[in-house]
Order: structure tokens, then sequence, then C-alpha cells
């Protein structure tokens, strides 16, 4: 069962197969800088893109945040 699935199932009042689970890891974030040191911590598409790829290795949900250059005003 995909995300989106078990998402519309509650509403409907079915039972997903399980649990939407996901990590919260912030995309430019100390963990990241420490698995990848060579991405920089600017490279938000490559961080994420990281993340993608971390959470489908665990097996989460992919929840992705749309939250590019929210933090502009720092650099």
């Amino acid at each position: 069962m995909t995300l989106r699935e078990r998402f519309l199932k509650v509403p409907n009042g079915k039972l997903p197969d399980r649990v939407p689970v996901t990590l919260f890891i912030k995309d430019s974030g100390h963990f990241l800088n420490q698995m990848y040191p060579d991405i920089g911590p600017w490279e938000l598409e490559a961080l994420q893109l990281k993340v993608i790829e971390l959470r489908k290795q665990l097996g989460v949900d992919v929840f992705v945040r749309m939250l590019f250059c929210a933090d502009d005003s720092f650099h």
C-alpha cells in the first residue's frame, strides 16, 4: 500500500495496512552533515534527495517538505 492509499483510507472509514511513519530529518541539519560531509549545508536539493534515499532504505514513508529557501535571510 502506498502512502497516498494509507492517507485516503482513513477519511473513508477504512483501516490502512499500517500507521504512516516517517523520520523528521531537517534537510540542512547536523545528521546529514555527519552522514554526507561532501554535500554542503546549502545544497538543499541534494540534501533532500539524500533524506528521501534514507527513508526508502529504512522502509518508512516519504513526506517531502517543500521548504526551499525558507531561510534565505541567513545566507
